[in-house]
C-alpha cells in the first residue's frame, strides 16, 4: 500500500505495494474486484474505471462499509484493489478509506470466525 509519503506498513491485512510499471493495469489484473475511493472524476479514477470495464471485473465507487461488505460478499472477493485520490486532493480520504476498510474486513473475519 502506498501514499503520497512512500509506502505504508501492510502487516494489517497482508498488503503490498505493485511495481511502478503499469501498475494500474497489473493491479486490476491480479484483484477480483476494485473499489475507487474519492473523485471518481479525475484522471486516475476514470483510467481505473476504463480498465475494469475492458478487463469485466467488478468495480464499486465510494461505498459505505455496509455496501463494501455486501460487494465483497456478492463478487465473492479474495483479492480487493482499492484506489483513490491523493491526501493532497482529499486531506479527508485517508480516514474515510481506513475506517470503511477496517469495518467492512472485520465484519468479514467475524463471520468466518462465527462458522
Amino acid at each position: 500500500w502506498c501514499t503520497e509519503r512512500g509506502a505504508a506498513p501492510g502487516s494489517v491485512f497482508g498488503l503490498k505495494e505493485a511495481p511502478e510499471v503499469r501498475y494500474r493495469q497489473w493491479n486490476i489484473h491480479d484483484a477480483d474486484a476494485t473499489v475507487i475511493f474519492g473523485d471518481v472524476r479525475s484522471a486516475g479514477s476514470q483510467l481505473t474505471a476504463q480498465e475494469t470495464a475492458r478487463t469485466g471485473k467488478p468495480l464499486l465507487l465510494n461505498p459505505t462499509a455496509e455496501e463494501l461488505l455486501d460487494f465483497l460478499r456478492a463478487c465473492q472477493v479474495h483479492v480487493l484493489n482499492v484506489v483513490g485520490n491523493r491526501a493532497s486532493v482529499d486531506p479527508d480520504v485517508e480516514a474515510s478509506v481506513r475506517r470503511v476498510l477496517t469495518e467492512a474486513l472485520q465484519a468479514l473475519l467475524k463471520e468466518g470466525a462465527d462458522r
